[in-house]
């Protein structure tokens, strides 16, 4: 129990770049989206759930978009600096994506639906037809 309040005391104190590598080490290992969602932001797992549940229920047809380890499988560009206004904290990756960090319950957390790459296969399905 202590080590777990241990935990949850270092996770609080966490920049946002350490907790973006920090989920992404956990995301990128194979944990589980159920496991994960105090990596992201409330609506980032609102989504990502729903998208999770309507890939199992047409059988695998949305799977691109509900790949949340993929979304994360950028590098922080350390050279960037970080820009965090209040609740928000602005990141940039190596290949110049900006990632969103919002405080929520004291942790920072990904939003997803700010992420480029999260549309990105949204709009290349449409562009395709």
């Amino acid at each position: 129990m202590a080590l777990l309040g241990l935990a949850m005391l270092l996770g609080c104190n966490q920049s946002p770049a350490e907790r973006f590598q920090s989920c992404r080490e956990r995301a990128t290992s194979g944990e589980p989206l159920e496991t994960l969602s105090d990596c992201f932001s409330a609506r980032s797992v609102t989504m990502l759930s729903a998208l999770h549940r309507q890939t199992e229920e047409t059988d695998g047809a949305l799977e691109y978009l509900a790949e949340f380890d993929a979304l994360l499988d950028v590098q922080i560009d350390p050279d960037s600096e970080m820009d965090i206004n209040g609740g928000i904290a602005f990141l940039k990756t190596l290949n110049n994506e900006t990632v969103v960090m919002l405080k929520e319950d004291g942790d920072w957390r990904i939003d997803v639906m700010e992420m480029r790459s999260f549309w990105a296969p949204l709009a290349e399905a449409l562009e395709a037809e």
